[in-house]
């Protein structure tokens, strides 16, 4: 195994359709108030404007993918992961649909070598949003463990269903080029369901070896309509989680957070936590598109 040359990438993908978002909030945010200074990747898959991509490639940014779009949601990220540990000690990936409104140099010290860094999905803290979330992760469990026998179904279904079930858009660590190898072997025996195989396989990982997973504090990983409890708007207008700013708000696929606001996911949030019900609140997570993001390419 080759040594290790760099300390440390995070690395995403995007589609057309999302490759507008990366460059205006995840890549502008990431660097700015995520304050961090090192590597970023991006895999480009499908049919993106060429001047898009020859400026993401002349930066050293961008990656052509090698693998065909449909592999999006498969897993060509793991696959990724481990290709790179062979350049670098410690590769996290995030989904492009991230804003960072914080530090996210914090998340490094949370690294243990060879122990699989993830974030648990809120979801399970709000029963309204649970909803259409475990309907998503009930299908997948059901159709990918079809073939074992009922009662390993269930104990499966109930795990990505439950308090544990891990959320696919981040993942990362340190050393684990020969966990990412092993992983993408296990994934090779279940059946291939389309999207959200990819995080369905890393909660059945979970399950089977849990003593290769290390989960770090949910704020790092924050999708505002699955929202934990706990969440409020900080002094400086920061969306907190207790005491500590989140650091990464997942804001979902091409919408914006104002669109969010009207959400009936989210105003069903807000019906149960009346503290939230405030124009003040509102305003910040309205703010969370910032005013100024990379110029138009």
């Amino acid at each position: 195994m080759e040594c290790p040359v760099k300390k440390r990438v995070i690395f995403t993908a995007c589609s057309a359709r999302y490759v507008r978002l990366f460059l205006r909030m995840f890549y502008p945010t990431l660097r700015r108030t995520g304050r961090y200074e090192e590597d970023v990747r991006v895999v480009l898959f499908g049919d993106i404007e060429a001047g898009i991509r020859t400026a993401l490639l002349r930066q050293g940014l961008a990656i052509e993918a090698e693998w065909s779009a449909n592999r999006l949601n498969q897993d060509w990220k793991f696959e990724f992961a481990r290709l790179l540990h062979r350049e670098y000690e410690e590769v996290y990936f995030y989904d492009c649909d991230i804003y960072f409104q914080s530090d996210v140099r914090p998340l490094f010290r949370h690294a243990r070598p060879g122990r699989l860094s993830v974030c648990t999905e809120p979801t399970i803290f709000d029963r309204y949003a649970m909803q259409r979330r475990v309907g998503f992760n009930e299908r997948n469990a059901l159709r990918m463990s079809a073939h074992l026998p009922w009662p390993e179904q269930e104990r499966l279904h109930a795990w990505l269903t439950g308090r544990a079930v891990l959320n696919g858009g981040f993942f990362g660590g340190r050393q684990l080029g020969d966990l990412y190898g092993a992983l993408l072997r296990f994934g090779a025996g279940w059946p291939r369901i389309g999207f959200g195989f990819d995080q369905t396989i890393l909660n059945f990982w979970a399950y089977y070896f849990p003593e290769t997973i290390h989960r770090v504090p949910k704020r790092f990983a924050l999708a505002l309509c699955r929202t934990p409890d706990g969440l409020h708007v900080g002094p400086r207008g920061l969306l907190m989680l207790g005491r500590q700013p989140a650091v990464a708000v997942h804001v979902n696929r091409h919408r914006s957070p104002r669109e969010k606001l009207r959400d009936p996911d989210f105003a069903r949030f807000l019906e149960h936590h009346p503290q939230c019900r405030t124009r003040r609140f509102a305003q910040a997570i309205a703010a969370l598109t910032p005013p100024v993001f990379a110029a138009e390419v």
